[in-house]
């Protein structure tokens, strides 16, 4: 019953969201107005197409069903996670955005952005009130009493909601287009490598379309849709691993393993200078 009003609650949200969408659309001629997109676009390569943000809420229950949690996609990479509590009816900010951003920053060593935080997905943990953060760079838990960041014990990683720590999208070896273009999603490919590599998309047709490349001992976090398909090459032109993107944030690990990718003999393709170009069509286009 709970779930079954707390759907209607985000029914009513999702409409609301959905009329300013609207008249936001209605209302182009505003400087702050938000665009609608007509097909989804990988953000990375041909950007700058019009979207409509926060058109979707997934909510991650916890705490016996009376609460949940949900992330915000928002414009320009920017989001935002939101804690909403079933029985007191009340929607919040899921942490202090803003101190976590300054303890990541001292942990990281560099700038963090409150806004762009480099963490995909929350766990809430009712025995001791912290709160389990992974992402892009790692695992990280968070203590709002005390406004304190830690790295986890590996004992309470195996733990977690999700069943075990976090060890990426599993490589493939099955060259195959993307059949499904899902919700918003994101691969981070992390190149343990010596050296750079290229990434493709591999579109319906099985043609995988450039993405730059990722340069040696280095991350790049990639937009994408669940479903999507993407190919890892030396830059050489030897397949090294597929990976599928899912519902959720995750990160592609390339360490140097080269797979038996099932796909007949190289490509030969124009390259310039530093690497393979970056194409200007969309996914869709």
């Amino acid at each position: 019953m709970l779930r079954v009003i707390l759907s209607l609650c985000l029914f009513g949200e999702l409409l609301f969201l959905g009329q300013i969408a609207v008249g936001q659309i209605a209302g182009a001629q505003d400087a702050g107005a938000q665009e609608a997109s007509v097909a989804p676009i990988q953000r990375g390569r041909a950007s700058g197409a019009n979207e409509i943000y926060k058109q979707r809420i997934e909510a991650n229950w916890f705490d016996g069903d009376s609460k949940f949690w949900y992330r915000n996609n928002l414009a320009e990479g920017a989001r935002e996670f939101i804690a909403v509590n079933a029985i007191a009816g009340s929607r919040e900010p899921a942490f202090d955005h803003a101190a976590v951003a300054a303890a990541l920053a001292t942990e990281l060593g560099r700038d963090v952005d409150a806004q762009r935080l480099p963490i995909d997905r929350l766990e809430f943990k009712a025995s001791d009130g912290t709160l389990l953060m992974r992402g892009r760079d790692g695992d990280w838990q968070w203590n709002s009493a005390t406004k304190q960041l830690t790295k986890p014990e590996p004992a309470k990683l195996e733990a977690g909601a999700t069943g075990g720590a976090r060890v990426g999208l599993r490589p493939e070896a099955e060259l195959r287009g993307s059949s499904r273009t899902g919700r918003d999603s994101e691969i981070t490919f992390d190149n343990r490598t010596s050296d750079a590599v290229a990434i493709f998309w591999i579109d319906p047709n099985n043609q995988p379309q450039p993405y730059g490349q990722v340069e040696a001992k280095s991350r790049r976090p990639q937009h994408t849709f669940s479903g999507h398909r993407w190919l890892v090459e030396s830059l050489q032109g030897d397949r090294l691993a597929v990976f599928e993107a899912t519902d959720e944030a995750d990160v592609a690990l390339i360490d140097g393993t080269k797979l038996d990718v099932r796909a007949a003999g190289r490509r030969r393709r124009p390259r310039g200078a530093g690497g393979p170009a970056v194409s200007d069509l969309s996914p869709n286009g």
